[in-house]
């Protein structure tokens, strides 16, 4: 859903940059600010994974996620509410393993 708000304000951005741009100077303006918008939507799209989802389980990582209810991702801590403790999500990911 956040996606689709993303795509649709960048989008909107883009038409009314359009809607301005005339002669050279600002054709190249509205094609930095693709460029860019692109960028941002592919750095969006490489967000590490939830360390303590079983399919992409990090023991470490998941411990101190738990913790402090956040994790790293790119660089940049992703806030997020774990309502179980760390023995949790390490049982679901050797369930995971065991394929139950």
């Amino acid at each position: 859903m956040a996606d689709r708000a993303i795509s649709t304000g960048i989008a909107n951005l883009l038409a009314s940059t359009s809607a301005v741009a005339r002669g050279p100077a600002k054709k190249s303006a509205r094609i930095v600010l693709t460029v860019v918008a692109a960028m941002g939507m592919a750095a969006r799209g490489q967000q590490s994974p939830d360390p303590c989802d079983a399919a992409t389980f990090n023991a470490k990582a998941c411990k101190t996620a738990v913790r402090h209810n956040r994790f790293c991702s790119s660089g940049a801590w992703v806030p997020m509410t774990y309502r179980q403790p760390y023995p949790y999500y390490y049982d679901s990911y050797q369930a995971y393993l065991a394929g139950v």
